[in-house]
């Protein structure tokens, strides 16, 4: 046995190794395709006229650049910490989500579908599904990229089960919009079918409601985890936890907002309000 962990220990080795020294070259890609992504907001918004402020697609290209700003650096720097890459991630899918917005608008919402490569846009929109899996992993392994204690485990696998199937439904439901021409989108860009009200995609709509709770109880649960372990900390770790207290608490005001139609945020609330009657009725 211990023969066996000591001649798997070197491949392990040579993996790391490996994907440190790659890993300068996938920042400098995951940087490219960002800053594209970024710069294309600019004609899209002008093509779906929309602003760049819009949210009902997804999130405002100042959100996800300050999502990957802190996560090229830490990619960058620690490659070997899962956070970074998380962040990078979950940007990149804000941001194609968001060109994907536009660009459906300009064509599903004001042109009927003549532009080219309106399906492929169509498709990429639900960006913001796997976006929002990924912040929600981000906030299980936050701030040392380690899994959460045992007590919690149920828990993560239960949201990751549910934020898979959530995720795979937003392209089995587009991709059956396209080929039933049921290609209707909303001031946003949103597939009408994705609304989480529409009865044509009902169990989806379940997901939806089970998935927003989950992700609710999930950031809730490591934030109190946190919460305890901030007395008992000292120097880095301290200054983290301080870090994800005061963004926890700044996404506790911004859910006071009245967030637009269709937007990430109207999307959650919208969930978790009509899971709260059905648990108050049992």
């Amino acid at each position: 046995m211990g023969r066996a962990r000591q001649a798997g220990a070197p491949a392990v080795d040579a993996t790391a190794d490996r994907f440190r020294r790659a890993a300068p070259t996938v920042c400098a890609v995951f940087g490219i395709v960002l800053l594209a992504l970024f710069i294309a907001d600019v004609p899209l918004a002008r093509l779906a006229h929309q602003s760049l402020n819009a949210n009902g697609g997804s999130a405002p290209v100042w959100a996800s650049a300050g999502l990957a700003i802190p996560g090229f650096v830490l990619a960058w720097r620690r490659p070997d910490n899962p956070l970074g890459w998380l962040m990078l991630s979950g940007a990149f899918f804000l941001a194609l989500s968001e060109d994907a917005s536009y660009y459906s608008v300009a064509d599903y919402g004001l042109r009927h579908g003549d532009l080219p490569l309106g399906g492929v846009a169509l498709l990429a929109q639900p960006g913001w599904a796997p976006a929002i899996v990924l912040l929600g992993v981000l906030v299980l392994l936050f701030p040392d990229g380690r899994p959460p204690s045992s007590r919690w485990r149920w828990l993560a696998w239960a949201f990751l089960a549910v934020g898979a199937l959530w995720t795979a439904g937003t392209v089995v439901i587009t991709v059956g919009a396209l080929l039933d021409h049921r290609t209707q989108v909303d001031s946003g860009g949103n597939l009408l079918l994705l609304s989480g009200t529409n009865p044509a995609a009902g169990w989806w709509n379940v997901l939806q409601v089970m998935f927003f709770p989950l992700l609710t109880a999930c950031w809730l649960a490591s934030l109190a985890g946190q919460a305890l372990s901030y007395r008992r900390s000292s120097g880095v770790r301290r200054q983290q936890l301080k870090w994800l207290l005061a963004g926890s608490a700044g996404a506790l005001v911004g859910t006071g907002s009245p967030p637009r139609a269709g937007s990430l945020a109207w999307r959650g609330r919208r969930a978790l309000s009509r899971w709260a009657p059905s648990r108050s009725s049992r």
